[in-house]
């Protein structure tokens, strides 16, 4: 029994660990995947809805909960080659209920910010709260944002 209970510790431990492991996305960006509950994620065309707080350094940036209303984006048809943004490369890993931060280091954005700190990450911790799908079929979508 003493047996069962630390394989079943070992089990949760590992699990837990791999949560918070740093992957990649198709365009470089790092990321963990806090929560992840698997659904569908979002396809071109489609809204979602989020919230999302920007750090430098473990100092809020911006944020989107002082908002009235949900942030939103439309996902726009990929064109290839194109380097997504932070927020829309995150964004398109997740599903409803999912929490994930990405990193983006701060040298290859445009930003309103004056950072000076080359080598340095941005960290936009999201939180997908809905999904609203889009009918029209992928192909009839512009591209970018």
């Amino acid at each position: 029994m003493q047996y069962l209970s630390h394989t079943l510790l070992a089990i949760m431990a590992c699990s837990l660990v791999a949560c918070n492991e740093k992957n990649v996305t198709p365009s470089g960006y790092e990321f963990i995947h806090h929560v992840q509950n698997n659904p569908e994620p979002p396809v071109d065309g489609d809204k979602v809805l989020f919230h999302v707080d920007i750090f430098h350094a473990n100092e809020l940036v911006e944020t989107s909960r002082n908002q009235q209303k949900l942030a939103q984006l439309k996902l726009r048809k990929r064109i290839k080659g194109q380097v997504s943004s932070p927020l829309e490369e995150g964004l398109r890993l997740m599903s409803v209920n999912d929490s994930l931060t990405i990193f983006s280091r701060i040298d290859t954005l445009y930003t309103n910010y004056a950072f000076d700190e080359s080598g340095k990450h941005l960290e936009y911790r999201i939180k997908m709260i809905d999904i609203e799908r889009n009918t029209t079929k992928p192909e009839n979508l512009t591209a970018g944002l």
